[in-house]
């Protein structure tokens, strides 16, 4: 009868607890501080950017979720970054790890990324199939056409140069307007384009950068020294240009002027200076 007993208020137990639960969740997506909480990872994501931030609507997924609408940085007056259909969630494995962490996934340029941070400052990036068309403040006259296809970044956010590793490939990447900074063709393509670098020493090491199928094969190895600004920025880096039988013959020519060409015909250069004040030998 004892034994009956305990079973009968464990049962009561446990639906006691469940409908708790239920209810507990219920409240949650009914009462959930939407517009609250979009109004605080607005300000902190303009403090923390020094940008002007606009967070769309947040509302809470399932399980434990937050959705949210989209966010949008104004990166430069010509760059706007603009992300739609995000989700922030727990990694619910980390959390019986010490190190406890969160994902972002979210739509960006036709294409999608997902972002892991945990309480180490730990960060991991991949995006995939992303396209950027625009122009850059420095090259105005430039239109630039990126198609993405794969990225992955690893890095510590604590760190002087946060990147870790890093591995990118491009599907294309045109540029337009060549005409108008002397080219006689307006359109000049490197292809397709691989870069792999890593951090070494604080400085970013760049094992391998190279293009293939485009107007110009390049292929470039060397280190950059990060600093605050890009006039802070040293650049010591390896390049190596060879023409296809689709150069533009200006560009060519151009290139002959800086350097000569070696017995393969290819323009071996080294690229110094700084990212503002990049220069060619």
């Amino acid at each position: 009868m004892a034994a009956e007993n305990t079973t009968i208020l464990l049962k009561k137990s446990l639906l006691y607890i469940l409908a708790t639960g239920v209810f507990f969740l219920l409240g949650l997506f009914v009462f959930f501080p939407g517009d609250v909480i979009r109004q605080r990872l607005q300000q902190e994501l303009t403090v923390r950017l020094q940008q002007p931030v606009d967070v769309g609507a947040t509302t809470l997924g399932f399980p434990l979720a937050l959705d949210i609408e989209f966010t949008h940085i104004p990166v430069t007056p010509a760059v706007n970054v603009t992300a739609e259909q995000l989700t922030l969630s727990p990694v619910w494995s980390s959390l019986f790890s010490g190190t406890p962490a969160a994902n972002l996934t979210g739509e960006l340029w036709d294409g999608s990324f997902d972002v892991t941070v945990n309480s180490a400052n730990r960060l991991e990036l991949q995006a995939n199939n992303l396209h950027w068309r625009g122009a850059l403040p420095e090259m105005p006259a430039l239109t630039f056409d990126v198609q993405l296809r794969d990225l992955h970044l690893t890095g510590t956010l604590t760190e002087n140069l946060p990147l870790e590793t890093l591995t990118l490939s491009l599907s294309s990447l045109t540029l337009e307007g060549m005409k108008a900074i002397g080219g006689s063709e307006d359109s000049f393509s490197l292809g397709e384009l691989f870069l792999r670098a890593r951090r070494d020493n604080g400085q970013l090491l760049i094992e391998q950068l190279q293009s293939r199928d485009g107007n110009l094969v390049i292929q470039a190895n060397g280190r950059i020294t990060p600093g605050r600004r890009p006039e802070l920025s040293r650049l010591d880096l390896s390049v190596t240009l060879i023409p296809q039988p689709s150069t533009d013959p200006a560009l060519t020519s151009l290139l002959q002027l800086v350097t000569p060409a070696d017995k393969n015909g290819h323009f071996v250069l080294q690229l110094r200076g700084t990212a503002a004040h990049p220069i060619l030998r």
